[in-house]
């Protein structure tokens, strides 16, 4: 299903930064090559002809490259080098780009030996453009970067280039799914957006940035990044479509699910097209789960609907399981047994035959949930096993520690920009001249001002660089780490293969060779072959402590203690015995 809701961004992130400058008017890009005072100014503008007409105008391209040998052209050596590049824009445009690379390539050092760097940005541009089409990402990151360390971002001609270089870097790191990076080159092109492009180029860029937050779980930021996209000024309802569905999964994660239905509804008021047709599975298969969990089954009966209507020309198998398991969430409300059952096999079949069990989607904890509500409480704790064992495979755990070390490093990153930009404010006091000092010893009490800023300047300085290296150290403690460190940190696992947030632990019970877990989510314990000795030597003591010979509790949960039990929060009583009382009232610092 994340396939579905995805799509769009993926395909928008393809696109490429291409064009320098406004697009223009043809004709007018037409009277500008023909009013052209120099070969420079003119070769320019053919260039941007070229870029952003020539899959439209393929016979003016090939007109204008033919001029560009002809008698009326001075400057030999730059005709043939825009000659090289127009038959690479033509092969860029037909998809031959292998053959475009080789044209880029020749053109970029042509321009660059004629010390034409204008026209050497553009080519490289293209070149790397090309690059991550034919998916060499790693090369096509080294030319952009190539690009940001030539290109001045002072010179207004530059800027252009830096817009479309940080752009198409930030799309060849999320191909890699370096998110951090990606995030960070965006924010970079932000800055280098005109008011010619603001509009769309900046709602491009909060939407794709909002969406890679959401992959790193910073949920607050993706919704910052959300409330600055103008949807009046959005290009087209895909796009649009793209938006509300993606402001609605942020909602979803961070549990906010009336906000989460209304932009799914939203979405789902999007006309049919079949881009945005793609993206109204999830819409409406989340619609179908909120009004069943709201006792609205006439509305859920509508969205299931919907959904398989969705589904029926075309749907990727993860969407059919989620649409499966709203199914059994809406008849499981309605305690339709017979009915959820039916669902709840044809999920299981699905899975088991097609070998995807990775794509479980907590379907198994929803069939748990329809035993456990008719009142089989075996069956219930099989597939609540089955459902605790796979969400505790090594993928979900690489998975968290990769987000983890995403968001570290976009920090850092974001450290050192703030770093430069006090960098380059102090080196603005070193830059100054001999005679600047002198006047500003005439004038002390500007020179006293100056000397208080510079100091001020200085110390935030060396605080940036302490954090700077302080988050440093994090990331290389955090790569350092194994799995099982990050893991048991926030989870228990039983030997039954069950993976137990600790958090979520109210307190243990002994029962001769087994203990029994209790939990806040559900209401019959887990069970597990144990002492309370051996599960003791496993949990954090500052968290877990034993109370009597056949308890251990959570003193997170505890409400009160009297002479010889304690109550905990949800009114459970407990024994306390005299040789763990001590001990018990130490921990809560009674």
């Amino acid at each position: 299903m994340r396939l579905n809701l995805s799509l769009i961004i993926l395909i928008l992130s393809i696109i490429p930064f291409q064009s320098f400058s406004q697009r223009g008017d043809f004709q007018d890009l037409k009277s500008d090559i023909l009013n052209a005072k120099s070969d420079q100014e003119k070769m320019e503008r053919i260039i941007i002809l070229g870029m952003n007409y020539g899959r439209e105008f393929p016979d003016s391209l090939h007109y204008y490259s033919d001029s560009l040998m002809s008698s009326g052209f001075q400057e030999p050596q730059l005709a043939t080098a825009g000659q090289t590049f127009l038959e690479g824009v033509e092969n860029y445009n037909r998809g031959n780009l292998q053959e475009a690379i080789e044209k880029f390539e020749v053109s970029s050092a042509q321009f660059n030996a004629q010390e034409n760097t204008n026209l050497f940005l553009r080519s490289q541009n293209l070149l790397g453009i090309s690059y991550l089409r034919i998916g060499s990402a790693e090369e096509a990151i080294n030319i952009f970067e190539d690009i940001i360390t030539i290109a001045t971002p002072e010179a207004t001609e530059h800027q252009s280039a830096l817009l479309a270089a940080h752009g198409n870097i930030s799309n060849a790191y999320k191909r890699l799914g370096q998110y951090a990076q990606a995030i960070y080159h965006i924010e970079e092109s932000m800055q280098y957006a005109d008011s010619t492009r603001k509009n769309m180029s900046l709602n491009f860029s909060y939407l794709n940035m909002g969406q890679m937050l959401v992959d790193l779980e910073l949920y607050e930021r993706a919704l910052n990044a959300f409330s600055m996209v103008n949807e009046n000024q959005m290009a087209g309802t895909s796009m649009l479509a793209a938006f509300y569905n993606n402001k609605a999964l942020v909602n979803e994660r961070m549990d906010q699910n009336d906000s989460a239905a209304h932009y799914y509804a939203k979405t789902l008021e999007m006309d049919d097209s079949p881009q945005v047709l793609n993206q109204k599975v999830r819409p409406a298969t989340f619609l179908a789960f909120y009004y069943a969990d709201n006792s609205e089954f006439e509305k859920s009966a509508h969205y299931l609907e919907l959904a398989n209507n969705y589904c029926d020309d075309f749907c990727p198998e993860p969407a059919k399981l989620r649409i499966l398991q709203a199914a059994i969430r809406h008849y499981r409300k309605q305690e339709q047994f017979e009915k959820a059952l039916t669902f709840a096999a044809e999920f299981e079949s699905r899975i088991n035959e097609l070998g995807m069990v990775h794509l479980n989607m907590n379907g198994f904890e929803e069939i748990a949930s329809l035993y456990e509500q008719m009142g089989e409480m075996d069956k219930a704790l099989e597939y609540q096993k089955i459902h605790n064992e796979l969400n505790s495979r090594s993928n979900e755990q690489t998975r968290a520690i990769r987000i983890s070390e995403q968001q570290a490093m976009l920090n850092q990153l974001e450290a050192e920009r703030e770093l430069s930009k006090v960098q380059e404010t102090s080196s603005f006091y070193q830059r100054l001249s001999l005679n600047q000092w002198i006047a500003g010893v005439v004038l002390l009490a500007i020179a006293g001002a100056f000397y208080k800023y510079y100091r001020r300047e200085k110390e935030d300085r060396a605080l940036k660089e302490g954090e700077l290296s302080k988050l440093q150290e994090e990331i290389k403690d955090l790569q350092a780490n194994t799995i099982e460190e990050q893991i048991v940190s926030e989870f228990l696992t039983l030997k039954s293969k069950a993976v137990l947030r600790l958090d979520r632990i109210r307190y243990i019970k002994s029962d001769g060779p087994y203990i029994e877990v209790f939990t806040e989510e559900k209401s019959r314990p887990e069970i597990d072959r144990n002492t309370l000795k051996g599960i003791l030597a496993e949990l954090p003591d500052k968290i877990f402590i034993q109370v009597h010979r056949s308890y251990i509790v959570n003193i997170n949960f505890i409400q009160a203690i009297y002479a010889s039990k304690l109550v905990l929060k949800d009114g459970t009583e407990l024994n306390v015995s005299r040789t763990f009382k001590s001990k018990v009232e130490e921990a809560l610092k009674l």
